[in-house]
């Protein structure tokens, strides 16, 4: 049921693969962003992807005030006036960088705030999405040296600085000091875009240690704990790696709620013995 996951999920990745001309790092991107923007963003983050190249953002990867200006600028969230001055700046950076690059800006209505917690702000995302490609570009470049939990952890997570650091709108008021992307989201990240990409990297490179990385990051992550997967620890079973979870998210989606039980290789055997 894992491996039925995960090639369901590189469904996508193949996809993206194809359009970027079999290009594993702008597809990784692509995935990374539409990741960063959870369920309620995804659309909006990959449609702010496909409009400003990695290519770009490598180039000003180690000026952090440039790739906010890149990232805000293209989304749209620098087109009104502004008091703070470090809006001010990203503002004059970003007229400069649109103009070299020939960037198209998003429409602002895209983003979504309404019923979402402060910290899942698309401002918010955007920021520690800065921060990856700043702090870890090379997860960009060399995705093979990044084939674990310790390691895409360490290279997802990073504290807020500077004017993020107690904000979460441009030019909003002062906060309490923000924290970088919690535990929860490292692991929907993790399991969602990382362990995915790896398992479809190992797919089409014939690098069988990479499908084996792929299945180690759910085995090394903590058990799911949501709708679906009530359905079975309500029954009184156990289990406690997200390897189980995700494989009975797959069980339930594709087999228990379509009442494909004689499709389904566990109902068989529970059939069979009786």
């Amino acid at each position: 049921m894992l491996v039925e996951r995960l090639e369901s999920k590189t469904e996508y990745a193949s996809h993206v693969f194809a359009a970027t001309q079999n290009d594993f790092s702008h597809t990784l991107y692509l995935m990374l962003a539409r990741n960063f923007g959870f369920k309620v963003n995804a659309e909006p983050f990959e449609l702010l992807a496909k409009h400003l190249p990695l290519s770009v953002l490598l180039k000003h990867s180690s000026n952090l005030l440039q790739l906010e200006a890149l990232l805000y600028g293209t989304a749209g969230f620098l087109n009104k006036s502004y008091k703070s001055k470090h809006i001010q700046q990203l503002q004059n950076e970003f007229e400069f960088l649109k103009n070299k690059y020939k960037l198209k800006e998003l429409d602002l209505s895209v983003w979504k705030f309404l019923r979402l917690r402060p910290a899942n702000f698309p401002t918010v995302r955007l920021w520690q999405f800065a921060m990856l490609i700043h702090k870890c570009s090379e997860l960009f470049r060399n995705p093979e040296d990044f084939n674990s939990v310790e390691t895409l952890s360490k290279a997802i997570s990073h504290p807020h600085e500077g004017y993020w650091s107690n904000h979460y709108k441009i030019d909003g008021p002062e906060v309490q000091p923000l924290k970088g992307l919690g535990k929860t989201s490292i692991e929907n990240i993790i399991i969602n875009t990382m362990a995915p990409f790896l398992f479809f990297y190992g797919q089409q490179t014939g690098k069988d240690k990479f499908i084996e990385a792929a299945v180690e990051c759910f085995e090394n992550l903590p058990f799911e704990d949501n709708v679906k997967t009530r359905h079975f620890t309500k029954a009184g079973l156990k289990f406690k790696t997200a390897a189980k979870s995700q494989g009975l998210i797959t069980l339930f989606d594709n087999y228990c709620k379509n009442t494909r039980c004689l499709d389904c290789g566990i109902a068989s055997n529970l059939l069979l013995t009786k």
